[in-house]
């Protein structure tokens, strides 16, 4: 299992695309050279839902590849939550391998 507290961490699941593209653009000026920045996603091509009132958003790789090169930075896939002791109770084997976590660098 992956220990990855304290570090910069967003829940990009719940971000709406204009809200993720305001925070890549922060993160890109404040990431320092050798800074890494995680975020941890829903890889799938299911239609958008909501939880509790936030949205619950689903993109392929490729979009979350070219929003972190528009900020100069890379981004590499590194498994499911559940690798990082990440399980949620209430969602399907399926539903939980669409939580993905990436790992962004500067270019």
């Amino acid at each position: 299992m992956h220990n990855l507290w304290p570090i910069p961490y967003i829940s990009a699941h719940h971000l709406k695309d204009n809200i993720l593209r305001e925070v890549l653009d922060f993160v890109s000026r404040h990431l320092s050279e050798k800074g890494v920045f995680y975020a941890n996603v829903n890889i799938s091509t299911q239609p958008d839902g909501s939880w509790q009132g936030f949205p619950v958003v689903y993109r392929n790789f490729d979009f979350y590849k070219a929003a972190f090169e528009r900020n100069n930075m890379t981004v590499s896939d590194l498994g499911h939550l559940q690798e990082f002791g990440h399980f949620h109770p209430r969602l399907s084997q399926e539903a939980q391998e669409c939580q993905r976590m990436l790992c962004a660098v500067r270019v």
